[in-house]
């Protein structure tokens, strides 16, 4: 059996020795200073980031439109009569002066013949009228008449010229016949409609811009049109509507388009492609955009010191390559890989992909593709 004093002194060291492992537990565990600042720096959340530019907002405004016939006029008979040929039909190209239908003549020609018989007689009563009153033998009351009677000749020969060369229909434009309303041997009244032209050369795409964006386009500028052939075509801004529509806000516009052979049809669909101008803005890639915790659009930046920054962007267009955005400053670093892992000022380790090859950020969770 140990002794008391024996058990207290063992008691006593047992105690020690616990107390002085603490102590060196203690002090191994200490960070030296240098290996401090090591492990904060390796402490940073790396991100991948990239440098942006802005450049000249050139793009293209793609607005749906349909083709249009430049013009189209109905021929209406300005004579009665029965047609004795239609030289046209329907699909025909026409040119500006072309006959296309003649009526029967009657008696118009031997009223031309009796008019200018007319109007001879009544130019030798007013030459011999007005001798007389040169002499003295002829009232200025009866050169009135003579000179009167010899205007109304003239008039009714004009008259009868007029409805001998309305026997001839001509077209009084370049196009094609898109619609015949009669046929030989039918018997016309004046005013009655024959035919129905229209003018494709220079076709026209009609088109509705939003109030928004009318601003942007102008007088005389190049557009391009596709879906009209297989190929896209030039035009140029030919009008431009000084007034919105009252229901759609959107204003009307029209694109004049080379259609020599009438191979372009009106009533296409197509699409109009506008290239307009503005402020500077940045090609960016959709993956980059973020929200913060208002819901606002942007992206995550880098200041000088490296600290994340949210900007927000206003989109501008969008396109394959890529969407424009304005808001950023002329160069801007942007987080492209990481940007959901960091917070609004909090300080990151940069990394590009110029970065040396040891330690690649792809390694790191924190800037991950997947």
């Amino acid at each position: 059996m140990l002794r008391p004093w024996i058990i207290a002194l063992a008691v006593l060291g047992l105690a020690s020795l616990w107390m002085l492992s603490g102590y060196v537990g203690s002090a191994a565990e200490e960070p030296h200073p240098e290996a401090t600042a090591e492990q904060q720096a390796k402490a940073l959340p790396r991100v991948r980031v990239e440098e942006f530019t802005a450049g000249d907002n050139v793009r293209e405004l793609m607005i749906q439109g349909r083709s249009k016939a430049d013009r189209t006029v109905v021929i209406s008979s300005q004579t009665d009569g029965q047609l004795t040929d239609v030289l046209v039909d329907r699909g025909d190209i026409v040119a500006k002066g072309d006959l296309i239908a003649e009526i029967d003549i009657e008696s118009r020609e031997n009223l031309v013949a009796e008019a200018k018989a007319l109007v001879e007689q009544r130019r030798m009563e007013f030459t011999a009228a007005d001798k007389l009153s040169e002499r003295g033998f002829q009232s200025a009351v009866r050169l009135a008449e003579t000179k009167a009677a010899l205007e109304t000749a003239q008039a009714s020969l004009e008259q009868a010229r007029n409805e001998l060369g309305y026997t001839k229909i001509t077209a009084p434009i370049e196009g094609v016949v898109l619609q015949r309303m009669t046929e030989t041997g039918a018997f016309v009244k004046r005013g009655d409609q024959m035919f129905e032209i229209v003018d494709l050369d220079p076709i026209k795409i009609v088109g509705s811009i939003p109030e928004a964006e009318v601003g942007l386009i102008q007088l005389g500028q190049p557009a391009r049109i596709a879906a009209l052939t297989s190929k896209p075509i030039e035009g140029t801004v030919t009008f431009i509507a000084p007034q919105a529509n009252e229901t759609t806000r959107t204003f009307e516009f029209e694109v004049a388009v080379p259609n020599p052979d009438s191979a372009i049809r009106a009533g296409l669909t197509s699409a109009i492609y506008l290239p307009i101008s503005g402020e500077p803005t940045h090609l960016l890639p959709a993956s980059i955009l973020t929200l913060d915790e208002a819901g606002k659009l942007g992206v995550k930046i880098l200041d000088a010191d490296n600290h994340v920054v949210f900007r927000e962007v206003s989109l501008v267009d969008d396109t394959p390559s890529g969407i424009y955005v304005q808001g950023l400053p002329e160069h801007v670093r942007i987080i492209t890989v990481g940007q959901e892992f960091v917070t609004v000022g909090q300080e990151v380790e940069p990394v590009t992909d110029a970065s040396p090859a040891t330690d690649s950020p792809a390694s790191d969770p924190q800037v991950s593709e997947g």
